[in-house]
């Protein structure tokens, strides 16, 4: 190979690392020209005309989860600002407590992932993948049949769960949600001192779980004078307490109420609150309990 060829060879390397260094928007530097950006990127998903500024939108929706605004001085033709709006930091920021309507919602966010409705709610709910620190999450913003929005929230994305070690996120059916994930024992969540509250919240909770479990234990003895019929009485109880338990709440979750608090509420079922009273001497390599309020979230 000549001396002409490795050099023409190099900066053909040279120019393709550059343009992949450009290929996320979110690094396009200030000052860049609107045409190397679009040169770069390629077309735009959306532009939005704001005045002196031109939006140039790149979003990843629905498979990804940002989305990134290229705000361009339509004066100078440079960029003035880059921002990526699927940030939980950014959310209070961006959508004001009122005012806000459907072009608002889609000159920050675009097109959104999904639109459903719910029962409790006259109106259709917008919805957006995003990542926080790796979780997948989705934004949900409430738009009435005017236009106008009226509230918005976050909550785990329900079609992803935790799998056991080393096998990162697997896909699970939207229907029945990501309730189980991989989680210490209640009682030894959080690394704090036994003088915390996370640690003394545990401890009730168990302590209530254990109390409900011994008064009923207690009334189907008395109840059932045969041991072995009080016992598979009890274990029938906890099998289709457990599993009916987890549906009524999916369901609520699902169809009525967005919120992770309808999940969490889970737990104040005695069959499902036992499944978080693993003993501290049990390592949880592969056992599957309901993300709970008595969790405090892992470092």
């Amino acid at each position: 190979m000549t001396r002409f060829h490795s050099l023409m060879l190099a900066g053909a390397v040279a120019v393709l690392a550059a343009l992949s260094g450009c290929a996320d928007p979110a690094r396009v530097p200030a000052g860049t020209a609107r045409a190397d950006v679009l040169t770069s990127l390629g077309a735009p998903t959306s532009i939005y005309p704001m005045g002196p500024i031109e939006r140039l939108q790149y979003s990843r929706a629905p498979a990804g989860t940002t989305v990134t605004n290229i705000d361009v001085d339509s004066s100078t033709g440079k960029v003035v600002a880059v921002t990526q709006v699927l940030d939980e930091a950014r959310f209070a920021l961006d959508i004001p407590p009122a005012g806000w309507r459907e072009a608002d919602v889609l000159r920050t966010y675009g097109r959104p992932e999904e639109i459903t409705r719910v029962t409790s709610f006259d109106g259709v709910v917008w919805s957006w993948r995003y990542r926080q620190q790796n979780n997948p999450r989705l934004l949900y913003v409430y738009i009435d049949r005017q236009g106008v929005v009226q509230r918005w929230h976050t909550g785990d994305d329900l079609r992803y769960f935790n799998s056991p070690r080393g096998a990162g996120r697997q896909p699970f059916p939207r229907e029945l949600g990501s309730i189980f994930a991989e989680a210490p024992p209640a009682h030894v969540a959080s690394t704090g001192v036994p003088g915390d509250w996370s640690v003394q919240r545990a401890m009730l909770f168990n302590a209530a779980a254990y109390l409900l479990w011994a008064v009923f234990g207690f009334g189907l003895g008395t109840l059932i004078r045969s041991q072995i019929g009080s016992v598979v009485t009890g274990m029938i109880v906890y099998l289709v307490g457990y599993a009916g338990g987890i549906g009524v709440f999916i369901l609520i979750r699902t169809y009525l109420i967005h919120g992770d608090w309808v999940l969490t509420a889970a737990v104040s079922l005695p069959p499902i609150a036992s499944q978080i009273m693993t003993p501290a001497s049990f390592e949880v390599r592969a056992s599957w309990t309901l993300r709970s309020i008595v969790r405090t979230p892992l470092k």
